[in-house]
């Protein structure tokens, strides 16, 4: 059972140990709510990877590899090097970032999403996921930017590139394309200049 005295006592807790991409969402989900993303690990198993798996473990604080990787195919083995970069990139957002849960608890039947926001820079990223849910996108009002400031999105997927005012993601929210089912997208959105 996690408590608040493991804070004083440890770096880091499992979120989620094994136990696939959606439970780990759904981990992920309720542990940030008391807890700082840097408490929540995640190991994640699989072998066979692709995006929706790989993004559904990058949410929180360090991300174990369970994997046997002489075992994976070359071309799970190169996702997950691309992938493992692109943690690194954003890995310090979203572990000292304050977490909005942008939607409902994760299911298989509907669209999930959280955004990390940096107080500092005023920057935000919000990650969306569709698991076999039927719609193909989701608009998502964000929390915690600055109404008078503009920002531009952008995605990890999408090629689309926004401007948009803080008053305008938060009043009438993002529009997060996700095409198909078993889908991960990571928007990213930085104040303008």
């Amino acid at each position: 059972m996690m408590t608040f005295n493991m804070v004083r006592n440890y770096v880091t807790s499992i979120a989620a140990d094994d136990s696939g991409p959606m439970t780990t969402r759904q981990a992920i989900f309720g542990i940030t709510y008391p807890f700082p993303p840097r408490y929540a690990d995640r190991y994640m198993p699989d072998e066979e990877l692709d995006k929706y798996i790989t993004r559904s473990y990058m949410f929180g604080g360090p991300w174990i590899f369970m994997n046997r990787l002489p075992l994976m195919r070359p071309e799970d083995m190169e996702l997950a090097a691309s992938e493992i970069k692109l943690y690194k990139q954003i890995r310090t957002h979203v572990r000292d970032g304050r977490v909005f849960h942008l939607t409902s608890r994760p299911a298989e039947n509907r669209i999930d999403a959280l955004q990390s926001h940096n107080d500092a820079t005023g920057s935000s990223l919000v990650f969306a996921y569709r698991a076999d849910a039927p719609a193909n996108y989701r608009v998502l009002r964000l929390r915690g930017v600055n109404p008078e400031t503009t920002y531009q999105v952008r995605f990890q997927e999408d090629r689309r590139i926004l401007t948009m005012d803080g008053r305008q993601l938060m009043d009438s929210g993002l529009r997060v394309n996700l095409p198909s089912r078993w889908f991960a997208e990571i928007a990213y959105i930085d104040p303008v200049k």
